[in-house]
């Protein structure tokens, strides 16, 4: 290849095939560990059979899309939530997970998304009741319980939390019996 041919903008070529994100598709090919909680993957990964979770093998995948940004956007909210918003559209990354969850996580899982639709039912109720009878202490009650609620629920029905996504790879943060047993993250590549 002559100097001419040769792109200076390019991603370094390695010679480590277990690294090539071509190179990926087979389960549990092209994931590793990075520290105690964090999951590196590439885009076409798949994830080992066992609970992202607890680390069971005993799973149903749910396919997921995760996003992510820089974290330092998340000061235009302070400015403005709609600026906020609008710039998060157009810098957010994507990336098509199929996350294994043990029957446990599941449940827990959709309990979560039922307490949110809890807690946007008593944020309702409470304003409502509060309309109907004049009476603050139901307003302050609906948004008590939705805000309890909206906690609760997110915690709960969370399954990854995306530290990073890139071109190539797909950085999360996961429990860390998921990722026992995987190989560790090279170096040079973090």
């Amino acid at each position: 290849m002559t100097n001419s041919e040769r792109n200076p903008f390019a991603a370094p070529k390695t010679s480590d095939a277990s690294l090539d994100p071509e190179n990926s598709g087979a389960e549990g090919q092209g994931v590793w560990r990075k520290g105690k909680k964090t999951l590196v993957m590439t885009r076409s990964a798949r994830l080992p059979n066992r609970c992202i979770k607890c680390g069971q093998s005993d799973t149903v995948a749910l396919d997921r899309t995760i996003y992510w940004h820089p974290p330092a956007y998340y000061l235009l909210a302070l400015l403005s939530i709609p600026i906020y918003l609008i710039v998060y559209l157009i810098v957010r990354r994507t990336a098509k997970v199929s996350v294994p969850l043990c029957r446990r996580h599941n449940t827990r899982r959709r309990a979560g998304l039922f307490v949110l639709a809890g807690s946007f039912a008593a944020l309702f109720a409470g304003v409502g009741l509060g309309a109907a009878t004049d009476n603050p202490v139901g307003p302050l009650l609906g948004i008590l319980a939705f805000f309890i609620g909206l906690i609760v629920g997110l915690a709960w029905s969370s399954v990854m939390k995306p530290a990073k996504i890139d071109e190539q790879y797909i950085h999360a943060y996961v429990a860390p019996p998921f990722l026992e047993g995987l190989a560790v993250f090279p170096e040079p590549y973090c």
